[in-house]
């Protein structure tokens, strides 16, 4: 019986440590398990929150980009629909938060600027984009000192130093081009994101699509203008996604936790990096924690199994540890639900069945029920509609990950399409629940959309287009034509398409036109001449051709060539056609500047007989009253032929091309008084005033001054003949604009509002003021002609108190040296 019952303790006693050793195995494997698990979930945390911290980043720099480009195009439509250029501390209004504003010409030169001391500097051209912009575009990091900076090269240190700018620029297409240029603070960009991860080691930067560093939170990532291209975000993940998160190499290290997006509608990039081990230092201080538990848990279990006698208090130790450890796991579960509630995506768990076990607060932009509400319900009913009825097919049984996108109905009312995902969970091979998830794809589906109808659209405008059109690829074989190219050729498009491009023309033609292509590709420009090629119905057509190169922005190369063809052969032919009736023209006017000027020339020899002998039988015939009356009317016809002779000789000088111009820059205020002097003793003899309403500044043109001279001479003789005596004559000098406006106001009759033009004709007179004073009728004529010629005109009209005005403009000297 003892020895028996001695076995019995005895087994007991073998069959206690052999539990206590599994029991110890247990431990250790569990211990090891957890700690694995809680070592990848403080990964994944870090990894997430990395990423929320990334795209609260990009969002704040999408914000202030999107923002910009707002305030340059509404500076860029006030100035084109014609509104005054904007004062300091209109653009300081305009740019405030965001940085610098500043406009400037097509020169380069800065004509309204947000700093009152950059008005009038002149930046380089190299600067500024080469054409019209359609959208804002970036230039690169840039010094924050001004704009006279950007002329000259700084390094790194200086730029860091000088408080860097972002510029982003937006350029005209109108004939005054203006550039609207915002240097944006690339600091206040990462202002908010950098608050969030204030007190650690992590950092963030910004750098644009070409790895240059535009802004850092931290200077262990490097200077400003720094080249990131080594970087493993630009040189192997950025070309596979736009956005996403890995363990490796960093800026701050080797082994940094690093969450990266692409930010559009600009090329810029924006990164989180957490050292790793600042991630693992919160986890190591849980190992140790844990470490301990499983010791304690081991003691008891040996102190358990070597006093069966305290086993009850052993249990009660057992379980108090036990307490803790469902503590610190429901510690856990807190945690990782506040981390799914911050997450911008729907995230669930339900049964076999589809039913809602666990949905995170982001369930409120899906549907009208509250988280609690939803539990329950499958989901398929939770969603509602006919969003529910495409889900019901994601519950099936077999092990495959599945998704649905169907139109959701949110709680404002909208339809907003979602992606739905989810992966069965089983336990034992057995089938417990499903996890999914649910993305908003609204915008990439409705850009997916504008990207369909885009492309149908511009499909569209090739068809329509009067144009030929075709296009290559890079081997050149013929991608597409359009109907008119058809139309052109006579090949149809389904004969074509695949085949090498102009297969179709003599052997030179095929490979000049392999060559044009190719040098077109390699250059990636444009390439226009004019050539003959063979219509249809066999006609050779004058072509203008234009070729462009099509950039393949992912390789930086060309992938095809466009080219147009323009049917230029009426054009041609309307122009030599052109080029033989102005050269008949101009021989007519030549011959007829010709035959004027003989005349003229011939008719002055027998009139100056005439006015000699007749001042010569006028002298001698003091005697004879009636013969010297008869010698006096032939000299003063003779005077008024030889005066009609003269304006001739005048017109035929104009109008010759030895007649040119010596134009040197004049006042026209001294013109005018000398001209008036030269005519004070008709103003005496018919007791005129002048009143002179001429501007202090300065009234300059270039012109001829002899020329000049006989036109005010004209303009204020013919004012003197038909203002009454006694009267006044006034005489009015301005700018306008780039114009300078000369105004010669009489008191005459005036003139009728229907020869308001003609009088300007060569031998006509106003019916108004025909009172036999004399005048060939040529004065105004030469007068126009010679304005004519310098760029002017003059314009004759009534004044409602009375009289004529005729008004001179003539192109003021700054205006003509521009």
């Amino acid at each position: 019986m003892t020895k028996r019952r001695f076995l019995s303790i005895e087994g007991l006693r073998r069959v206690v440590v052999l539990l206590g050793v599994l029991v110890l195995g247990f431990i250790a494997l569990g211990t090891a398990w957890q700690l694995w698990q809680s070592y990848e979930q403080a990964l994944r945390a870090a990894r997430q929150r990395g990423e929320v911290l990334a795209e609260g980043l990009e969002a704040q720099v999408q914000r202030a980009v999107l923002q910009a480009h707002l305030v340059l195009r509404g500076l860029s439509e006030a100035t084109v629909q014609g509104a005054a250029l904007p004062s300091a501390a209109q653009l300081q209004r305009q740019g405030r938060g965001l940085g610098h504003l500043a406009l400037l010409d097509e020169r380069g030169k800065v004509v309204a600027s947000s700093r009152v001391g950059e008005l009038g500097q002149q930046l380089g051209l190299d600067v500024l984009p080469t054409h019209a912009t359609l959208h804002p575009q970036l230039l690169g990091l840039h010094s924050g000192r001004g704009l006279a900076d950007w002329n000259r090269e700084v390094s790194r240190a200086e730029l860091a130093a000088s408080n860097p700018v972002l510029p982003l620029v937006l350029c005209q297409a109108t004939s005054e081009r203006l550039c609207m240029v915002l240097s944006l603070d690339v600091d206040a960009l990462l202002a908010h994101p950098q608050g969030l991860i204030r007190g650690n080691r992590a950092a963030t930067w910004l750098a644009s699509f070409e790895g240059e560093l535009l802004s850092v939170s931290s200077s262990h990532v490097g200077l400003l203008g720094q080249s990131l291209a080594a970087n493993p975000v630009f040189a192997t993940h950025l070309p596979l996604r736009a956005q996403g998160s890995y363990q490796g190499p960093g800026q701050l290290g080797s082994d940094v936790l690093v969450s990266y997006r692409s930010s559009l509608p600009q090329p810029l990039v924006v990164a989180v990096e957490q050292p790793l081990d600042q991630v693992l230092e919160h986890w190591r201080s849980q190992v140790k924690g844990q470490l301990l538990l499983s010791g304690l848990i081991a003691l008891l279990v040996v102190w358990g199994t070597s006093v069966v006698s305290t086993s009850l208090r052993a249990r009660a130790r057992v379980e108090q540890a036990l307490e803790q450890a469902h503590g610190a796991v429901a510690r856990q579960s807190l945690e990782m639900s506040v981390l799914l509630t911050s997450v911008q995506e729907l995230i669930f768990r339900t049964d076999p069945r589809g039913v809602l076990s666990f949905v995170n607060a982001r369930w409120g932009a899906v549907s009208a029920l509250v988280p609690e509400q939803a539990l329950g319900l499958p989901l398929a009913q939770a969603v509602g509609g006919a969003a529910g009825t495409a889900l019901v097919a994601l519950f099936g049984r077999d092990d495959s990950a599945r998704s649905a996108e169907t139109q959701v109905c949110g709680v404002d009312g909208a339809l907003r399409r979602y992606l739905f995902a989810v992966v069965p969970l089983r336990r034992d091979g057995v089938l417990v629940g499903f996890a999914g998830s649910g993305i908003d794809v609204t915008e990439r589906h409705q850009a997916q959309e504008r990207l369909r109808q885009q492309l149908g659209f511009t499909e569209l405008l090739l068809e329509i287009s009067p144009l030929p059109i075709s296009l290559t690829n890079a081997v050149g074989h013929y991608v597409t034509v359009n109907r008119a190219w058809e139309d052109f050729t006579g090949h149809v498009r389904a004969e074509v398409i695949g085949r090498p491009a102009a297969y179709f023309l003599p052997p030179q033609q095929q490979r000049l036109n392999a060559e044009e292509d190719r040098r077109v590709c390699d250059t990636q420009g444009r390439l226009r001449y004019e050539t003959q090629l063979r219509h249809r119905d066999g006609s050779l057509r004058d072509m203008l051709v234009t070729k462009v190169a099509v950039p393949d922005a992912q390789r930086g190369t060309s992938m095809g060539v466009l080219c147009t063809l323009m049917d230029v052969s009426e054009f041609r032919a309307a122009e030599r056609a052109t080029v033989q009736a102005r050269d008949a023209a101009e021989e007519a006017s030549r011959a007829k500047t010709e035959f004027i000027a003989n005349i003229s020339h011939e008719l002055r020899t027998p009139l100056q007989a005439i006015l000699g002998f007749s001042e010569l039988g006028h002298a001698r015939s003091q005697e004879h009253q009636r013969l010297a009356s008869m010698f006096g009317d032939i000299n003063a016809a003779g005077q008024r032929m030889l005066a009609m002779v003269n304006d001739l000789l005048d017109v035929s000088k104009i109008d010759s091309p030895q007649g040119s111009l010596r134009l040197e820059r004049q006042d026209l205020r001294r013109i005018l008084r000398e001209a008036a002097h030269e005519l004070t003793p008709l103003l005496e003899q018919r007791h005129l005033r002048l009143r002179w309403l001429l501007t202090e500044q300065a009234l300059d043109v270039r012109a001829d001054p002899l020329r000049m001279m006989q036109v005010l001479r004209n303009v204020l003789a013919n004012a003197i003949k038909f203002s009454p005596a006694g009267g006044e004559i006034d005489i009015e000098g301005s700018h306008d604009y780039e114009q300078v406006v000369l105004r010669v106001a009489d008191q005459g009759p005036g003139i009728p509002e229907a020869e308001l033009e003609h009088i300007f004709d060569a031998f006509v007179q106003s019916s108004g003021t025909k009172d036999g004073s004399g005048g060939t009728g040529l004065g105004l004529t030469i007068s126009r002609k010679i304005l004519t010629a310098h760029g002017g005109s003059i314009q004759a009209a009534n004044r409602e108190q009375g009289g004529a005005v005729f008004e001179i403009r003539l192109p003021a000297a700054f205006s003509a040296v521009l």
